[in-house]
């Protein structure tokens, strides 16, 4: 059995926009040898992001999100920066911007020793309307430490890439594909 949620929000005014996410996932599988079911996905992730826009393409941004996975031994990892961006493209139906700044990094971990750093935050983000129903999203950000000599080479990446269909209004249908990945996970927990 496998339920998911996922809440996203805009405010928008003329130059400045305010972005809420929030995601929930839980996972049951049935053993095949003992026909017992036991949760195999518990995670709940949410994000918020403030944008300024100017006069030209450029745009300042401060955003925080924070992420609780039991299965990756994560209590809670808090990712907190701001920058600035570039518009590159802004049509029709397609967009595509691009963002850098700095970020600091709590990770609290049920097992593991928990760490935190100064990181470098990049991000892409690229949506493209092909019909009047139907929108591709895709979403990176790259998170690596700044912690000169940093032994756990801390690296935190995150894809997500949604197909979005609309129904009526604002209710829509969606393929959705996400990777969240750290390249120094707990020990135990790769």
């Amino acid at each position: 059995a496998t339920a998911n949620g996922d809440v996203d929000l805009v405010a928008k005014r003329d130059h400045d926009r305010v972005t809420g996410k929030l995601d929930w996932n839980f996972r049951e599988t049935k053993n095949p040898t003992t026909y017992q079911w036991g949760t195999t996905q518990r995670r709940t992730r949410g994000e918020l992001q403030y944008d300024h826009f100017g006069q030209t393409d450029l745009y300042f941004w401060a955003n925080s999100s924070a992420l609780n996975d039991s299965f990756a031994d994560i209590d809670l990892q808090w990712i907190s920066g701001a920058g600035a961006g570039y518009k590159v493209v802004k049509e029709k139906d397609v967009s595509l911007s691009a963002s850098a700044g700095l970020a600091y990094v709590k990770m609290d971990f049920h097992v593991a020793e928990d760490r935190e750093f100064p990181a470098g935050r990049a991000a892409l983000n690229f949506a493209w309307t092909p019909a009047e129903r139907v929108k591709v999203m895709h979403e990176s950000s790259v998170a690596p430490s700044l912690k000169h000599g940093d032994e756990t080479e801390d690296v935190i990446v995150r894809l997500d890439t949604r197909v979005r269909w609309t129904i009526v209004n604002r209710l829509f249908a969606q393929v959705r594909w996400v990777i969240d990945h750290n390249r120094a996970p707990s020990p135990g927990f790769e």
